[in-house]
């Protein structure tokens, strides 16, 4: 911003506008001044140093002259512009060789035993002590800081799993496994927390412990959950936890927080129903399953509606259905359909799980054929399986992640986490021990770059650039909530809001 103080605007005229930074100059009254209408803003889409300086120039004794510059909303381009230490920059060479061999090399759930060799070979070389084949694949290192007056102790996780995808990213580093391949960035993760633990390992500026949580099969296998039930928080005790997760939403030098649900629980089901096979020109004589299925379906889609009109976030997506019988004239036994249910809110979670099974009671039993002893009814068998939990950041947690967050990204760079019904394993251990969940943006300005393809898409590719902005957050939270200094110690902030309008 320019601001003159005085009674008249510059008489000089500004350069041409080009492409680029933004600043305003503008007058406005000196104290005193009767004259207000001669207060002005200009807008120009950059700035010119010369220009400024020969405006400085021409004016009289009575104005004053003041600068201040900002940028537009241009966000930061990669790492290189972010605030982050030497040391961890050092990183980010060997962090991008590692994440490209965890990419060439994916495992899915519970058989990510390269990762697993990866993290234990590098662990073992710098001396970290660790604890492997949790939950299988599982590995927990631990380091300890140069003090230990708080008697803190902070988790920090990362997934190891891949997806049964046949990727088409292109990239050099392309899976070699076929039909699998790292579609949703936890090479990444896994990289980042590889290189925290490299740096913390080296500095060890805090007071306290941290565990490194690799955890294996968050994709379906609620890793996060077996590693618990195997004893995670009782063998390895932590106050807070902590993970991120890239996010191919948001632009790169963006960051996403929010204290409450972040993503939702996510159940699956699958419906068996069965009719009555026969030909379908003997219409009286059989129960066509399809229609009892679509029925199903209907009546579920009408109760969702009935919540989302309530004000609840809820999805319900049928998935491929199977039937007994392929032919054209020929009305198969029985059909399968199956998918999930996601939401945010723990009742409408319950009101829909006993809503599912009461209409395959009442559906099928009104499909009825014959009489008598040679009456016959349609029927559904439901499986209904509950999966994640929904994923709650507590708000303390959350307001220190945003406080670290905007060490790394700056103030304006950390956006709001708005809810996705998406679902994550993490929601189990936030469940046993307080913790927050965060996104880091990883999109480009080329709509076609793999790092802006979605997640899941076999397009996609993880945003090298985003490994040293992930282990700085890493140190600035570490380091924030366990300092060896007191007056350094990080103080929580005020969560971002969402824009109005």
């Amino acid at each position: 911003m320019v601001r003159l103080e005085g009674l008249e605007p510059p008489r000089v005229a500004p350069p041409e506008p080009k492409s680029g930074a933004s600043a305003n100059f503008a007058t406005a009254a000196a104290p005193g001044n009767t004259h207000p209408e001669n207060a002005f803003s200009i807008g120009y889409p950059w700035f010119c140093p010369e220009f400024y300086k020969k405006l400085a120039l021409t004016l009289p004794g009575s104005l004053k002259l003041t600068i201040s510059l900002y940028d537009t909303g241009n966000k930061k381009k990669d790492s290189s512009d972010m605030n982050i230490a030497p040391a961890i920059k050092a990183l980010h060479k060997d962090m991008t060789e590692w994440r490209h061999l965890l990419h060439q090399n994916p495992g899915t759930k519970y058989e990510e035993h390269f990762a697993a060799r990866l993290v234990a070979d590098k662990l073992t070389e710098w001396g970290i002590p660790f604890e492997s084949g949790i939950a299988e694949t599982g590995i927990v290192a631990t380091i300890r800081g140069k003090g230990n007056g708080s008697g803190k102790t902070i988790g920090l996780r990362a997934d190891m799993d891949a997806l049964d995808i046949a990727e088409q990213s292109g990239q050099p580093w392309a899976s070699k496994i076929p039909g699998k391949m790292h579609g949703c960035g936890h090479d990444g993760h896994t990289a980042a927390l590889l290189g925290a633990a490299k740096y913390f390992n080296d500095t060890r500026d805090f007071d306290g412990t941290i565990h490194l949580i690799f955890q294996p099969a968050e994709e379906g296998g609620r890793g996060a959950d077996r590693m618990i039930e195997e004893g995670l928080f009782e063998r390895f005790p932590c106050d807070e936890v902590y993970a991120i997760h890239n996010w191919p939403g948001a632009k790169l030098g963006q960051a996403l927080v929010s204290a409450g649900p972040v993503m939702a629980s996510v159940d699956r089901y699958s419906i068996k129903v069965q009719g009555v096979s026969g030909h379908p020109g003997f219409p009286d004589s059989v129960i066509n399953p399809v229609f009892v299925a679509a029925r199903i379906t209907t009546a579920i889609e009408e109760l969702m509606n009935k919540h989302r009109a309530q004000g609840a976030q809820v999805s319900f997506h049928p998935g491929v259905s199977k039937s007994s019988s392929d032919g054209s004239n020929v009305v198969g036994e029985n059909v399968t359909i199956s998918g999930t249910v996601r939401t945010f809110d723990e009742k409408v979670r319950e009101e829909v799980e006993n809503a599912f099974r009461e209409i395959c009671d009442l559906i099928p039993a009104s499909y009825v054929i014959g009489e008598g002893k040679n009456t016959q009814t349609a029927s559904a068998d439901i499986d209904y399986k509950r999966g994640t939990d929904v994923t709650n950041n507590a708000e303390l947690q959350a307001q220190f992640a945003a406080a670290a967050l905007q060490k790394v990204f700056g103030k304006d760079n950390v956006l709001p986490f708005h809810p996705v019904l998406g679902g994550e394993d993490f929601s189990t251990m936030a469940r046993h021990v307080p913790g927050a969940y965060i996104a880091v943006g990883q999109k480009t300005s080329d709509p076609k770059s793999p790092h802006s393809q979605g997640l899941h898409n076999p397009g996609y590719d993880f945003n090298d650039e985003i490994l040293p902005i992930a282990v700085q957050y890493y140190a600035a939270l570490v380091e924030g909530r366990l300092p060896l200094d007191p007056a350094k110690e990080l103080t929580p902030a005020v969560l971002p809001e969402a824009s109005v309008g």
